[in-house]
């Protein structure tokens, strides 16, 4: 008997950390699917799972675990996915490239501050560049304002999309609700962003 085998590459709607793809591959792809989505279909994708993050079916292969090996290697789930491609090709997405100077401080951030890779290029690039970086983790803020790096969390952000009419007033407070089930945000954070938002609306 012979089984046919898709590989898969999940895209999950938010990154964690520095990882937002999944590659694997199946025999069952709607049974594996659903595994993916109760949090049961792998360790990554039941953290994203549990953070209630949700996924899209970005690409399918034919081919087996020697097809998913190989993709694996490339180590780069976003030139794979269409998605992620899109962004780029509609410019809203950019990839930077870390320079040998930038590079240098991303491991001396990790040595000292013990943060994510992902973190510290994302303060080490902020620094170097002098752009904002977004960042929710407190360990990683403390880094960054060491470094003299301006930094917004995601609530913040949330509220200039609704400054900027990208969001209602109603859409905010879902978003921000949304967001309080994936990270913890303090109540008076909540608090302070829906306020400004009434204020802005005034």
């Amino acid at each position: 008997m012979v089984f046919l085998c898709t590989t898969t590459l999940l895209h999950y709607d938010r990154p964690l950390h520095h990882a937002q793809h999944y590659l694997g591959f199946t025999d069952d792809l709607d049974a594996r699917t659903a595994r993916h989505l109760t949090g049961f279909g792998g360790r990554l994708p039941a953290v994203f799972s549990e953070l209630g993050i949700s996924l899209t079916i970005a690409r399918t292969w034919d081919g087996d675990r020697a097809l998913e090996c190989k993709l694996k290697r490339r180590k780069n789930g976003r030139k794979l996915c269409p998605i992620c491609e899109k962004a780029l090709d509609d410019g809203w997405l950019q990839v930077a490239r870390l320079s040998l100077k930038e590079k240098n401080t991303t491991h001396s951030i990790v040595s000292k501050g013990g943060l994510d890779a992902g973190e510290a290029e994302s303060i080490a690039l902020a620094s170097s560049r002098k752009l904002m970086v977004i960042i929710d983790d407190r360990a990683a803020r403390s880094f960054a304002e060491i470094m003299g790096v301006a930094f917004l969390g995601t609530a913040g952000m949330l509220f200039h999309g609704f400054v900027r009419k990208h969001l209602t007033p109603v859409e905010l407070e879902d978003a921000v609700e949304e967001l309080s089930k994936t990270i913890w945000l303090a109540p008076a954070v909540v608090a302070e962003v829906l306020k400004k938002a009434r204020e802005a609306e005034r």
